[in-house]
């Protein structure tokens, strides 16, 4: 008999790799006789976070706005139950976008940056503090010109993501954000989804965004206003990320800020997580696609799922649903018959000051290892809660919380088609981890500041990445 070879196969995000080692001892085969299969985990994360949300637009005057930026990793228990941590001693840093000293570590697995960074900024992590790695930029307004805040998340580069926010209102006013924090320039297309077809403006079209610099724009310069903005933004010659920034300025009362990352791509089914009860809510929907999509909001509470919206959008549009919303906080699920890309948006009922906010709720990923946010705390004590949706059957997960290195863990089973609300009252980030079944997760931020500024923003948990491929290990004759 001839001795058993074993053969490493690397499965990485862009294909396959022969001949890579293993770095950590591969699970036992399973039951059905799967080759056993390792993770190598990650060693380098960079995030890029959005920077001043009201500033950059060539000929309009900038917003003040005040803001922080902090970012962590997961907790090393947390982390062990997923892959075996880098042996290497890392480090953890914020980075201006636009070149400066890094900030050092405010304490360990921890960094912090006060103020507004007006172009951005990246966060990375290196060794063991790499894994898990997730960060924010918070932003809180009270002025004449804006009023809110918002939590959003610091992200991974995209080539391709489409983009949903804004309104026609009196006042609204939607940017464009994209940063490129790569080392050569990238140039950017920009096409929408309007009320009644595509639409590819020519001053969407080959923007250039210079090494490691942001640029902001104004959508409805590009797409005209609309009902919505439903934007695709593409990238060649290297990856970008994209937020809209919805502001909204009604007459002389400023209503809302929000700083929305990208959607979900198109998909035939989305879940839009904690949408809470506020003065009105609506299901913005996009068919990119050559047929016209039928598509279907449904509601999905703690104790039930109700149907609350049907509506046909034709090719190459967007419509806006109006939905309503009990009270409490809910997930909308929406499916259709063509892939779609979708997000919520609440405008939050009067603080007792007479001001309002507004949220924006994207389309989350299901848990597949682990999903998490960070929350900067730019104003002490706001009320937090993490909503978890099982849209498609039972599920199972673990919700672990730090607040000042200290972890808790908690395990939250869902029956199929119900969502949970799990409060957090002193956190500095969060994660969840997959046990069983399709979980998604989004944060919730809704509350007053001491002098009475409104404050209303749901932030998606995004992948957590904790390895960087997955080894397979193949037996040869």
């Amino acid at each position: 008999m001839k001795p058993l070879r074993l053969v490493l196969v690397a499965v990485l995000a862009g294909g396959t790799v022969a001949g890579a080692q293993a770095a950590t001892r591969p699970e036992p085969t399973g039951p059905s006789g799967a080759a056993p299969r390792a993770s190598v985990p990650a060693t380098q994360a960079e995030l890029v976070c959005p920077g001043s949300p009201l500033a950059g637009v060539d000929g309009v005057e900038d917003v003040r706005t005040s803001g922080v930026v902090a970012g962590q990793v997961a907790p090393d228990d947390l982390v062990r139950r997923l892959v075996r941590p880098p042996d290497e001693q890392g480090r953890l840093q914020v980075s201006p976008l636009g070149g400066g000293e890094a900030d050092r570590p405010v304490e360990r697995d921890r960094v912090a940056r006060g103020g507004s960074l007006a172009q951005g900024a990246t966060i990375t992590g290196t060794g063991d503090h790499a894994p898990g790695l997730v960060g924010a930029e918070e932003v809180v307004a009270s002025n004449d010109q804006v009023r809110g805040a918002s939590t959003a998340p610091c992200v991974v580069t995209n080539a391709d993501q489409w983009l949903v926010a804004g309104g026609s209102g009196a006042g609204r006013q939607e940017r464009l954000l994209v940063s490129n924090p790569g080392e050569n320039p990238v140039s950017v297309d920009v096409t929408g989804l309007g009320e009644r077809r595509m639409q590819t403006p020519p001053a969407g079209q080959d923007v250039t965004v210079p090494p490691r610099s942001r640029v902001a724009l104004l959508l409805d310069g590009i797409t005209g206003a609309s009902a919505s903005q439903v934007v695709r933004v593409r990238a060649t010659g290297g990856p970008v990320a994209a937020w809209v920034v919805d502001h909204w300025v009604d007459g002389l009362e400023p209503r809302g800020l929000e700083v929305v990352p990208a959607t979900g791509g198109p998909s035939r089914e989305h879940v839009l997580g904690a949408i809470s009860k506020g003065e009105s809510a609506r299901v913005v929907v996009g068919a990119p696609g050559s047929r016209d999509a039928v598509v279907k909001v449904r509601a999905v509470g703690s104790d039930r799922a109700r149907s609350v919206a049907v509506a046909t959008v034709p090719a190459g549009t967007s419509r806006s649903v109006d939905v309503d919303v009990e009270s409490g906080v809910v997930a909308y699920t929406v499916t259709s018959d063509e892939p779609v890309v979708a997000a919520a948006e609440v405008v939050g009922s009067a603080s007792r000051t007479g001001g309002q906010d507004m949220s924006w709720s994207t389309a989350t990923p299901a848990v597949r290892d682990l999903v998490g946010a960070v929350v900067p705390n730019a104003v002490a004590g706001l009320p937090r809660h993490v909503q978890l949706t099982a849209p498609s059957g039972a599920a199972e997960a673990e919700v672990v919380s730090v607040y000042a290195g200290e972890a808790t863990t908690r395990t939250v089973s869902l029956e199929r088609d119900r969502s949970t609300v799990v409060p957090l009252e002193d956190v500095d980030a969060v994660w969840v981890r997959r046990v069983s079944g399709d979980v998604h997760a989004s944060l919730l931020t809704k509350g007053e500041t001491g002098p009475g500024t409104p404050v209303l923003s749901v932030t998606p948990l995004l992948r957590a990445r904790v390895a960087d491929r997955t080894v397979e290990v193949l037996p040869v004759p």
